[in-house]
């Protein structure tokens, strides 16, 4: 995983950018065993190359409306990417003692795609979890 720059609306410096569906079923904010998998990688480069920085987890959905029968729990797509990158930072704090003090929970929904919703793929692409670096 190579860092990138910014995009236009993001804060920091992009450690990870993995796809939503890696870590969470749909319409769940429980991460999966390859989400928390996946997360060791993003954990391990955390402490290695960006030690002591501010932590930013942010989630992106599509712009799916939600499920009739999720919507008493998530009534938008906001509040479940924002559930969603709450269960990251939850992660890094209780798995892999990553000082809460030094992060940030991000849900963007599907405020910011990078792409069209107009087709599988590009829902698929905009469902996402970027890790970030704050500060040099």
């Amino acid at each position: 995983m190579q860092p990138r720059p910014a995009r236009r609306g993001e804060r920091g410096e992009t450690v990870a950018i993995l796809p939503t569906d890696i870590y969470f079923e749909s319409g769940s904010a429980q991460l999966t065993p390859e989400g928390v998998s996946r997360l060791i990688e993003v954990v391990e480069r955390l402490k290695a190359d960006y030690a002591g920085r501010e932590v930013r987890s942010e989630v992106y959905t599509d712009a799916q409306p939600i499920a009739e029968p999720l919507k008493e729990r998530f009534p938008s797509n906001w509040e479940l990417s924002a559930a969603r990158a709450a269960m990251v930072a939850r992660h890094l704090q209780w798995t892999h003692e990553m000082n809460p003090a030094r992060m940030e929970v991000v849900g963007l929904g599907q405020y910011h795609p990078l792409t069209t919703n107009e087709t599988e793929e590009g829902r698929q692409e905009n469902r996402r979890v970027r890790n970030a670096v704050m500060g040099g």
